[in-house]
């Protein structure tokens, strides 16, 4: 009759199994003199620079569309979430600005919600916005975009005491 161990000294051989495995399979050389006994290779002293692509401060293109997709949709009362394109999104903004600016008054009200959500700083107006949805591949679009690329590397030009993040002396980021 076989005694079988105890069920969390199981699970610590096993934890101790993948561990033992994980590590020989990574920087480990054999020294001659002693050869049952593995060697661990030197590492640099030296910490890796993270990739830019994945940084806190990377700014995305794409985000940053989305980004205003939802600023203009509250302005104009409209939720990106109810539709089911961009396409059909930019539609219904072209709409709503087309009956907006029918109604008297209806220009100060469109330059308002272009100030509040800060297409105004793009130079891009809410119709060329819904053009540039409606058609992703137009000139509005390709105007959107260049006005987002140059608005993203502005953006990251800025030195990060002045942004949103903070890091400490051991590179931890929180938010202001």
């Amino acid at each position: 009759m076989s005694v079988l161990p105890p069920a969390n000294l199981a699970a610590l051989q096993l934890l101790q199994q993948s561990n033992l495995s994980s590590f020989s399979a990574v920087g480990r050389e054999r020294d001659p003199a002693n050869v049952g006994i593995p060697a661990i290779a030197a590492s640099p002293a030296q910490p890796q620079q993270p990739d830019p692509m994945f940084s806190a401060n990377s700014i995305d293109v794409n985000q940053l569309k989305v980004h205003f997709m939802e600023q203009v949709g509250k302005g104009l009362g409209l939720d990106v979430d109810d539709f089911e394109s961009a396409s059909a999104f930019g539609q219904a903004i072209k709409e709503k600005v087309l009956t907006i600016t029918r109604s008297p008054g209806g220009e100060m009200v469109l330059r308002k919600i272009a100030e509040d959500t800060g297409l105004d700083k793009l130079g891009i107006s809410l119709m060329d916005f819904a053009n540039a949805l409606i058609d992703p591949n137009g000139s509005a679009a390709e105007r959107l975009d260049d006005a987002l690329r140059e608005y993203a590397t502005a953006e990251a030009g800025d030195t990060l005491a002045d942004g949103p993040v903070r890091f400490d002396e051991i590179g931890i980021y929180s938010f202001i």
